[in-house]
């Protein structure tokens, strides 16, 4: 996406899921796969960030590295309270953390968001 907008895309994220597919392939043909809900991350290397524009001031860059780690590391959660939703009621208390379930029916949008949610 850089190549399209270098003065506008910031990063993004990648996925690299060819790891997970020969796994799971290795597992059809051997008789031993079971279906499962696969949540890879970062700490998985299924999900990495895109290069960062040079744009980006280093002290940003080394933020967002720290968070990076911390989400891998399971030392921050992202979907964990406190949060608001856009009207600025409370959506998650503080020290509740979404599960996967929470997060998939989420439909609301956070504080700070503007725009309304389609219906």
């Amino acid at each position: 996406m850089a190549r399209f907008g270098p003065d506008a895309h910031l990063t993004g994220s990648m996925v690299h899921w060819g790891g997970y597919y020969t796994d799971t392939a290795k597992a059809v043909l051997s008789k031993k796969w079971k279906p499962e809900d696969v949540w890879g991350g970062f700490s998985a290397g299924m999900v990495k960030m895109a290069p960062y524009n040079k744009a980006i001031p280093k002290d940003v860059v080394a933020t967002v590295e720290t968070f990076k780690k911390q989400i891998s590391d399971g030392t921050f959660t992202i979907f964990e309270g406190p949060i608001n939703a856009q009207d600025g009621s409370i959506k998650v208390s503080q020290g509740t953390k979404l599960n996967d379930g929470d997060i998939l029916s989420m439909n609301w949008y956070v504080e700070g968001v503007e725009g309304a949610l389609p219906q």
